[in-house]
């Protein structure tokens, strides 16, 4: 194996998720980052969710995050 163990995982994740609602976005996060920083050893440091798709009306549609975490 080439660079780092095998077991060795990352300290800090970056995460950017598109979704449908802000708790869509949420979750997905959680989950890239249970595959990334092991599961539930980690938190959010930082986020931020904003509407990237408006309906006419102005109404959001779409909703772009951008998490940072970190293991605990």
């Amino acid at each position: 194996m080439y660079g780092l163990p095998y077991m060795e995982q990352p300290a800090e994740a970056e995460v950017v998720v598109r979704a449908l609602s802000v708790a869509d976005c949420r979750r997905q996060a959680a989950c890239i980052c249970d595959r990334k920083l092991g599961e539930h050893c980690w938190r959010f440091t930082a986020e931020q969710v904003t509407p990237c798709l408006k309906t006419i009306g102005g109404r959001p549609r779409l909703f772009e995050g951008h998490f940072q975490a970190t293991r605990v």
